[in-house]
């Protein structure tokens, strides 16, 4: 027998069984990016993901912390974004394969990790093989799971939900060290995920399993618990401080706006989802067809079938309070997706100001009805009384809702096909890898076209991570509400102007000297052409722009109004003219100096200068906590140069000037880390000892 439908203990090898079963199907589900070079590239995998990722491969291929990202806005603090993965172990994967065959294996991977955790969870609850893998499947291959793949960290943090949840159950069953080391580990798994949001539904999850669960009014579980979260946040500190130190530097520091609320509700086409196959294919993607107010959601689809609900309907019907307690966890779901739409639910949102989408909490939904649908199997296999029957039935169902959902569900299409080849042989990228530089991209399609294939057609037309340095558009950080304040003020300085001269002398204050867009206004503007020159149909460069590493001729204090102001003004946007905030700083109308030397890698940067008079060095990075400089290996005060940039004086004469970044919390990060990897392996062998101790001192029958 393949799979027992029995809810008897089984041996730990039987479980390869269903682990083989559902690798088999993820590689079905992601077969072309995998075997056959097609791109993952809808919405967030090409605009976000796959940047980042790449960035992150290059790093951990050349031995180096990816802390610093200098090629989106102006530079960003990679490490502090959870998602980016730095410190998450399954990122190794991405050192197997080019970075979107990558993507797509790293997708597979926490499918498989997904299913085996609901797998287990609902072993726990007693249930057998066939029924706890058919909930699994549901789980990993369901409207949520894929639809959600564009957003990877989503994906990887609901891959390791189930392993919370089930280790935290057993820690109130039978509250000893053991569990709690056990416990503490896949949390801090499940923190290094990088989707804290998560943290919300499993919070809410634990609270009505808890409410339901017999022993509430018990207090041993609960020491174990907080110390299990304790030692789970300490392992995590490094990442939690840079993270925290980012978000009180956001604009998301000040939560989501009404009309941010509204927009990121569930929406009516999702709930039909459920039970009718999502109309997205390769060949119609129609906008309003298929979400009527033309919004394209986040979640794309809930699909789990009408069978699936049918199996949840009478999982409904076991015995006990587990299935009324995950009755209830979907209701919770469902009363917070709804959103503004119920009125109710919006104090409750507001509560977690800067994670309140309520579209996530269709998760809920999600993870629930999977649950559900394993209690109806069993439960429906238990009415059988033949356990041959009951084994060819529980195997028919399996196999039938396990390629329901990889026909159904693989309709969503996300991928390209030979995009990355094409890519790399364009003009556009022939010119960029000859003369490197910043690129600010713009399109123009986006409120032009019907269908959601047009869209991404249209973007993949003007934007990719293999074309140099992005400046300037806000996809690429994230959207505006969770961008870093002064990223914010970059992407307000330049995109909401049309293509003409005050963009060309604000993107060469940027040092930008790259733009690509398929605009036509580009092309059709005076103003522009007279600033810039085509160098491919979507490719034009600044005839003006400032160097990333210089001297400028000219330094000028300036404060309040006046400081803003000058960002305008074109004598500032080729480099030659700096303004300062510091007045104690006396202004220069002449200095001068050379570069004889720049080496220049993310987050660290080496120069070998030289001036005659002494004079202020500008580096077109941002500023942010975290920067260094050091002029001859002597730590010098930074000054901060046109807003935005990093300056330093350096003394007339030869030196070795070097720039570095690294998180401002790192060190008292990776020391709160090691205590809690050190207090979880000292408890590790106290709760050995105590066994070997208490096998020893127990008497002999």
């Amino acid at each position: 027998m393949l799979l027992s439908s029995s809810n008897s203990s089984q041996p730990v090898m039987r479980d390869a069984v269903p682990a083989i079963i559902f690798c088999l199907l993820a590689l079905a589900m992601y077969y072309g990016p995998l075997f056959l070079g097609d791109a993952l590239y809808f919405r967030d995998f090409q605009i976000f993901y796959t940047p980042m990722k790449h960035f992150l491969t290059e790093s951990m291929k050349h031995g180096e912390w990816a802390f610093w990202n200098p090629r989106v806005m102006m530079g960003s603090p990679f490490f502090a974004d959870p998602q980016s993965g730095v410190l998450y172990p399954p990122s190794l994967l991405f050192l197997l394969a080019e970075t979107p065959k990558a993507i797509a294996l790293s997708l597979a991977f926490h499918v498989v990790v997904a299913q085996m955790g609901v797998y287990w969870l609902a072993r726990h609850y007693q249930i057998g093989q066939l029924a706890a893998a058919t909930g699994a499947v549901v789980y990993g291959l369901g409207g949520w799971m894929i639809s959600s793949g564009n957003m990877m960290a989503m994906v990887h943090s609901a891959a390791w939900a189930p392993y919370t949840l089930l280790v935290c159950e057993r820690l109130w069953a039978a509250p000893n060290l053991r569990n709690t080391v056990i416990a503490a580990a896949i949390i801090a798994m499940q923190m290094l995920a990088g989707w804290p949001d998560m943290f919300i539904m499993i919070g809410l999850i634990l609270v009505v399993r808890r409410l339901v669960t017999p022993g509430i009014l018990s207090a041993k579980w609960l020491p174990y618990s907080l110390l299990a979260g304790l030692l789970a946040t300490l392992i995590y500190s490094p990442q939690l401080l840079a993270t925290w130190e980012a978000y009180t530097q956001s604009v998301r520091v000040g939560g989501m706006s009404n009309s941010d609320l509204f927009e990121f509700s569930a929406i009516s086409a999702q709930w039909r989802s459920l039970v009718i196959p999502p109309s997205l294919s390769s060949e119609n993607w129609n906008i309003f067809d298929v979400f009527p107010d033309g919004r394209v959601p986040l979640i794309l689809s809930l699909y789990v079938g009408g069978s699936c609900i049918f199996l949840s309907l009478i999982g409904l019907s076991r015995p006990g309070r587990t299935s009324l307690s995950w009755l209830i966890i979907m209701g919770v779901g469902i009363f917070l997706a709804m959103g503004p739409a119920n009125p109710m639910a919006v104090p409750l949102l507001k509560l977690v100001n800067m994670f309140r989408s309520p579209e996530k909490y269709l998760y809920l939904v999600h993870i629930g009805i999977a649950l559900l649908a394993a209690f109806g199997v069993a439960r429906l296999l238990s009415w059988i009384r033949s356990p041959r029957l009951a084994l060819s039935t529980g195997i028919a169902i399996f196999a039938a809702l396990s390629i329901e959902l990889v026909v159904i569900n693989s309709r969503i299409d996300p991928t390209v096909k030979n995009y990355y080849p094409d890519l790399r042989n364009s003009a556009e990228t022939q010119y960029l890898s000859a003369v490197p530089g910043r690129v600010y991209s713009r399109s123009a399609a986006a409120d032009q076209i019907d269908s959601v294939q047009e869209l991404y057609a249209a973007y993949r037309s003007a934007l990719s991570p293999n074309t140099g340095t992005i400046v300037g558009i806000s996809y690429l950080n994230g959207i505006p509400f969770i961008a870093l304040r002064e990223q914010d003020v970059l992407h307000n300085l330049i995109d909401s102007l049309p293509p003409g001269t005050l963009l060309a002398r604000r993107l060469g204050f940027l040092g930008t000297p790259y733009v690509m867009t398929d605009d036509p206004e580009f092309g059709s503007n005076d103003e522009w052409a007279e600033s810039a020159s085509r160098l491919t149909n979507n490719l034009w460069r600044l005839k003006q722009s400032a160097p990333m590493l210089s001297f400028p001729t000219r330094v000028v204090p300036l404060t309040g109004w006046e400081a803003q102001d000058a960002i305008n003004q074109e004598d500032f946007s080729n480099g030659n003219s700096v303004f300062i905030s510091d007045h104690s700083i006396a202004a220069k109308s002449s200095q001068e100096g050379s570069i004889t030397r720049y080496e220049d890698k993310p987050g660290k940067v080496n120069a070998s200068v030289a001036t005659a008079t002494g004079g202020l060095l500008v580096l077109r990075q941002q500023f942010y906590p975290g920067w260094r400089v050091y002029v001859d290996e002597k730590e010098t005060s930074i000054i901060p140069t046109n807003r935005f940039f990093i300056g330093v004086e350096v003394p007339p004469g030869a030196h070795q000037v070097s720039f570095y970044f690294e998180p401002s919390h790192w060190r008292l990060g990776l020391a709160l880390s090691a205590l809690g990897l050190f207090a979880l392996f000292a408890l590790m062998m106290l709760d050995r000892r105590t066994s070997r101790l208490n096998v020893i001192t127990s008497p002999r029958k």
